[in-house]
């Protein structure tokens, strides 16, 4: 497995609803710096860490996950990684969110496993 494969994926706005439901209850206990979430998210454990800024400017998801963890490209290959949108006290900013295959009985680190597939969004565009 090369670092090409890592998951990446950018949640906005299809993200499940149990999923942002949890994610903003856990709000208060996500950090500046990269720690596990209190509880399991779908049934797998997630790191996270909060960005308080309305853009992304400045800021790689997968390069601080590796300086936290002292990752090296192979082992990042083995992490799932997602960008959510939120609000932090009514300011827009993100929360990120990290897996990796094992962390918990059969985690694959698939971050997509977070998107709602119903694609509700889609289904309300009127055809043309």
């Amino acid at each position: 497995m090369d670092a090409a494969r890592i998951s990446f994926i950018f949640i906005s706005p299809g993200l499940r609803e149990d999923v942002r439901r949890q994610l903003k209850a856990e709000r208060p206990y996500i950090g500046r710096e990269w720690g596990l979430l209190p509880d399991l998210l779908l049934r797998h454990r997630f790191y996270a860490k909060r960005i308080e800024q309305p853009a992304l400017i400045g800021v790689n998801p997968i390069k601080s996950l590796a300086d936290r963890f002292h990752l090296t490209p192979e082992q990042l290959a083995y992490y799932g990684v997602a960008v959510v949108p939120t609000t932090f006290e009514n300011q827009p900013g993100f929360i990120l969110l990290a897996t990796r295959v094992g962390m918990g009985e059969r985690n694959r680190a698939s971050v997509e496993s977070l998107l709602d597939k119903r694609c509700e969004l889609l289904q309300t565009i009127p055809a043309q």
